[in-house]
């Protein structure tokens, strides 16, 4: 499905009223929450090359390696450390002051990452754009952003009746991706809700 099929969807849902650039706000935000209700497996890159390593679509680190295959580890901007100090890297830290996520090296010196991290959603712009989920969520894709427009309009009854549906969806998804690894899993369990979720 794309922007234009999307905005044709929402449309038929009782929004046919709002303008394309409105519709194109809603569907884009509905993707955002999706893409950050969870780690989703297809949102996962790897990328490898030499330090400082700019990496424009950088949501969040998992792992990263140098070039001997050994994980080095990240150090926040909060932490006391000075940036301009030399020497073998044997950490890393984000720098966005450019802005575009920059992973650097210290102590600054020669080194190659390679990293694995989940990347941004691509922004909807043209007619032509498809999302970044797979085509069988696009249901849960539409109905959060229907959600969105009942929200626009006030009718937060409607929006809360959806959203908890799309909700709904959202965990079975988490379920059906956070238990990937069926050979050392061996016993599926059925994940049970917290106060937390």
């Amino acid at each position: 499905m794309n922007l234009v099929s999307a905005r044709a969807e929402l449309g038929d849902r009782g929004f046919s009223y709002l303008s394309a650039a409105r519709m194109n706000l809603m569907l884009n935000d509905a993707l955002q929450e999706i893409s950050d209700y969870w780690e989703w497996p297809w949102l996962r890159k790897t990328v490898t090359g030499a330090a400082p390593l700019q990496i424009s679509d950088l949501k969040t680190i998992l792992k990263v390696y140098n070039s001997t295959g050994n994980e080095v580890t990240g150090i926040s901007d909060y932490d006391a450390f000075a940036t301009t100090e030399t020497g073998t890297p044997t950490n890393w830290w984000i720098d966005d002051a450019s802005g575009t996520p920059t992973l650097v090296a210290y102590p600054s010196g020669t080194a190659t990452f390679t990293v694995r991290y989940e990347r941004d959603i691509t922004t909807l712009a043209a007619d032509s754009d498809s999302p970044d989920i797979p085509d069988r969520y696009n249901r849960v894709w539409l109905d959060l952003a229907v959600a969105l427009a009942y929200e626009d309009s006030d009718n937060f009854a409607a929006a809360s009746a959806i959203r908890n549906r799309a909700n709904q969806r959202l965990q079975e998804m988490v379920e059906r991706y956070e238990t990937r690894d069926m050979q050392t899993s061996p016993q599926r369990g059925v994940r049970t809700l917290s106060i937390d979720d």
